[in-house]
């Protein structure tokens, strides 16, 4: 009886993870966070992106573990945590296999040049808000060495590095196109790799959990500016300059009209599309030869998208320009 109690508390105490997304940032990661969600044998931190191994590591692993209720799926095999940025650090997969030995790994990959242009648009939303006249586009962006890193990973170094912290059979890798795109293939491939029987993937058949949109600038110096951002009127108050983006929006209020002129100018130069010319030029100007390393070493179709070229374009994700109140108008 004694023993018996002694196990149950020993079954109910905190665990730490042993499924980590560790890659890679704008491939579909919040798809999968949010398909693992309802699955009673996977719990899923409070949030996505916990940034424990690189930014919060200080915190300890009792502030680590704070993040999940583990009274709400008292049986679950797997603890996850998806931060898609852990892949880029060799000291992050050093903790990640000191901390965690024997974990599953999986990494998700998409072609490199959408997700590269993913993950410019998602920067101009966090970098904009600034209010510095961020004005770069995306050829801008490719020529920045500071940078470059963060929007052209390379996946074939990667995984390469990846590969020395952990076995190759605890490794899966899945495509944004293949995988992420047709979630009941990536039921049958996560039910095999985490030897599960309880993943149901089909709510997730044709829905966007993370909607790519092109973030705006808007300002008025006067009242009465009425805004339609989705389904939601929005009435901007005069000296407040909004931001809206793919998450919701940003104010700021009080703007002198000279730096809200600033900031919209400078986003005049941000880069709403590429057509399918600049998609075949920068991916075999800045991937090509990385990715025959994921034909090689990790039998990856890249063929698959060398061949696709088609034009992206973000701009008509939100109003018009011409919906934009200039300042002292």
């Amino acid at each position: 009886m004694f023993l018996s109690t002694i196990l149950k508390r020993r079954d109910a105490r905190p665990r730490l993870p042993n499924l980590l997304c560790v890659g890679v940032e704008k491939c579909g990661t919040t798809f999968l966070n949010t398909a693992f969600e309802p699955c009673q044998s996977v719990l899923t931190p409070r949030k996505k992106e916990l940034f424990y191994f690189n930014k919060y590591f200080a915190q300890g692993t009792d502030w680590y573990q704070s993040w999940y209720d583990f009274t709400s799926k008292p049986k679950a095999r797997y603890v996850a945590d998806i931060t898609p940025s852990y892949f880029r650090s060799r000291k992050n997969l050093e903790r990640i296999t000191e901390l965690l030995p024997g974990a599953k790994i999986i990494m998700v990959l998409r072609h490199p040049v959408y997700r590269s242009f993913s993950h410019y648009i998602h920067r101009i939303r966090h970098l904009a808000p600034r209010l510095d006249s961020y004005g770069y586009s995306f050829a801008d962006i490719l020529d920045r060495k500071d940078v470059y890193e963060l929007l052209c990973p390379q996946y074939g170094r990667h995984l390469r590095m990846l590969t020395e912290f952990f076995d190759r059979e605890d490794i899966l890798l899945l495509t944004y196109e293949n995988d992420i795109l047709n979630p009941l293939r990536a039921q049958a491939t996560l039910s095999e790799f985490l030897e599960l029987d309880d993943l149901d993937f089909s709510p997730m058949l044709g829905r966007r959990v993370n909607e790519g949109k092109m973030p705006r600038f808007y300002y008025s110096s006067t009242p009465g500016a009425n805004i339609e951002l989705g389904d939601k009127q929005y009435q901007l108050k005069p000296g407040n300059l909004l931001l809206a983006h793919a998450k919701g929006t940003q104010e700021w209020q009080g703007i002198d009209p000279a730096v809200a002129d600033a900031n919209i100018e400078a986003a005049k130069n941000w880069t709403a599309s590429l057509s399918s010319d600049q998609v075949q030029d920068i991916y075999q100007a800045h991937f090509a030869p990385d990715l025959e390393i994921l034909r090689e070493d990790f039998d990856v179709d890249v063929d698959q998208w060398q061949a696709m070229t088609d034009p992206v374009y973000y701009a008509d994700a939100l109003p018009d320009p011409e919906l934009l109140v200039e300042p002292g108008r």
